[in-house]
């Protein structure tokens, strides 16, 4: 926010948002350690907190509960996907939310790319950002090392109304040494075949077709700002974020 602020980032809007940190959330888990039932109370001393404090940060009641954990960002290592996130609205927010965010910790995925990497358990630290959420026309997260080429740029990203059923995403590279932006993978679409009686196809359309061209101009946006943060933290970033109406968000 910042960055913004100072005008190094350009056309982009981070939304408002603060963040439980890992001392704090000692309080959440030893409540729920002495009685079960904190868990799922929506009145008790620790949420309304939170809620009291979000009241006071946030600008609606649509709120997104994300993972903020340390160790996401190490040379040589992504986290980005491993932990959980939900929406959820501050009315409904109780214990048990944040919990599932923290216990994403321990999801079999997390722990086996730990491992690989040689990372103790014990060295990864939960914190939780309370965040307003937006509901984007589109989800992405981009590597500004991409894995599978250190010498590009890589987005992968979602049309948010078809992710229920987790198609394969778009991934869009940009190469830092020829700046040539690309689509490597188009975003999976549901195909609709015709039938004549004796089971031909007639006729084959593809429902939700490309829409790169509609989205370049934000995307070169995109890839801008992916560098700027590159540069300004001093190493590779994985960074999650959305699109609505042509306009850029990161998270």
């Amino acid at each position: 926010m910042n960055l913004v602020k100072e005008g190094k980032l350009q056309d982009v809007i981070i939304p408002s948002a603060f963040v439980l940190p890992h001392a704090y959330l000692e309080r959440v888990e030893n409540a729920i350690a002495e009685n079960p039932k904190n868990r799922f109370n929506k009145d008790n001393e620790i949420i309304n907190e939170i809620k009291d404090y979000a009241r006071g940060v946030l600008s609606n009641d649509n709120i997104m509960v994300r993972s903020a954990f340390n160790g996401e960002d190490l040379e040589g290592y992504s986290a980005a996907g491993l932990y959980d996130s939900f929406g959820s609205f501050l009315e409904w927010l109780d214990l048990d939310v944040i919990n599932r965010v923290l216990q994403s910790k321990n999801k079999p995925i997390a722990v086996k790319s730990r491992e690989r990497h040689g990372i103790k358990d014990d060295e990864i630290k939960p914190s939780v950002i309370i965040q307003d959420r937006i509901l984007s026309d589109y989800v992405f997260t981009t590597y500004t090392e991409s894995p599978l080429d250190k010498n590009k740029l890589l987005i992968e990203m979602l049309i948010t109304d078809k992710s229920y059923c987790r198609p394969e995403p778009y991934q869009i590279t940009f190469d830092k040494r020829t700046g040539k932006l690309a689509v490597e993978r188009e975003h999976e679409v549901m195909t609709e075949y015709i039938f004549d009686e004796n089971y031909n196809i007639l006729k084959t359309t593809k429902l939700g077709e490309s829409r790169f061209e509609e989205l370049l101009p934000t995307l070169k946006k995109l890839v801008k700002n992916a560098l700027v943060l590159e540069k300004e933290f001093g190493r590779p970033q994985d960074i999650e974020g959305g699109i609505k109406a042509g306009q850029l968000y990161f998270w």
